[in-house]
C-alpha cells in the first residue's frame, strides 16, 4: 500500500524523529469508534447502566507512541474472537470508578453495542491506565477502554509521526509534494496542536468575551 512507501520517505526525513503505522485512527474522540456500552459485571449481573465509552483499538507501537501510564498490570496483548469474545482490555481509572471496583485486574464485563443483544462482546481487564485528558478543559472527561489490534492481520489506516519543533510546515510541504508526484490524491494531515486549538476554540471565545 501507499502507506508503507509514505511511511519509508517520512522515516528518512531529518525533521521527523518517529514514525508509526497506525491501524486506526488518533486518540481523540473527533476521529474514534466511541459506543455506546450497557457494561454489565459478571460477579454482579444487577448492574445494568448504559455509558459512552472511548474505545479505540491500537497496537503496541501507538502505546509506545502515546506513553500513557500505566497503573496496574499490562497492557492488552491479545486479540479476542470475533465480537471481542474473551478479548483482554485496559481500562482508565473513571472506568474503574464507574464500575465501583475495588481492585480492577481480572474483572469480567460484558459489553452490549448499542443495546443490540446480538453484538455482545466478553471483556477481560488485565490493566489500568491513568485518566488521559484529549478534550478541552471544561469537558468532563469519560470512561476508556482500549483493545489491543494485531498490525500483521488489520491494515493501517493512517501514520502518526513525531517531528522536531517548528518543522510541521516543512513536512507538510514535503507530503504534499510526494502525493503530487506518485498521483496518490490529496492526503489528510492535522497536527496535535492544530486539534488542541480546535478544541479550546470555544474557551478561547469564552475568554475574549470575558476580557472586553
Amino acid at each position: 500500500s501507499y502507506f508503507t512507501a509514505l511511511s519509508a520517505f517520512l522515516i528518512q526525513q531529518p525533521e521527523i524523529d518517529t514514525v508509526v503505522g497506525n491501524d486506526n485512527t488518533p486518540l481523540f474522540p473527533a476521529y474514534d469508534n466511541s459506543i455506546s456500552y450497557k457494561i454489565t459485571s459478571e460477579d454482579n449481573p444487577l448492574l445494568d447502566e448504559s455509558f459512552g465509552a472511548h474505545s479505540p483499538n491500537v497496537t503496541e507501537a501507538a502505546i509506545k507512541y502515546y506513553e500513557p501510564t500505566l497503573l496496574q498490570g499490562e497492557w492488552p496483548r491479545r486479540r479476542g474472537e470475533y465480537l471481542g469474545i474473551n478479548q483482554e482490555i485496559a481500562v482508565n481509572e473513571i472506568f474503574v470508578r464507574h464500575m465501583g471496583w475495588k481492585e480492577a485486574i481480572g474483572q469480567r464485563v460484558i459489553a452490549l453495542r448499542d443495546g443490540d443483544p446480538n453484538a455482545k462482546g466478553s471483556y477481560i481487564v488485565v490493566g489500568v491506565f491513568k485518566d488521559i485528558r484529549n478534550l478541552s478543559p471544561t469537558t468532563k472527561a469519560i470512561p476508556w477502554i482500549i483493545t489491543y489490534i494485531d498490525p500483521e492481520v488489520r491494515n493501517i489506516a493512517g501514520i502518526l509521526l513525531k517531528y522536531k519543533p517548528s518543522t510541521w510546515p516543512v513536512v507538510q510541504q514535503k507530503v504534499l509534494e510526494l502525493y503530487k508526484k506518485n498521483e496518490w490524491g490529496k492526503p489528510y494531515m492535522e497536527s496535535f496542536d492544530e486539534v488542541y486549538d480546535k478544541m479550546l476554540k470555544s474557551e478561547k471565545n469564552l475568554q475574549k468575551l470575558l476580557s472586553i
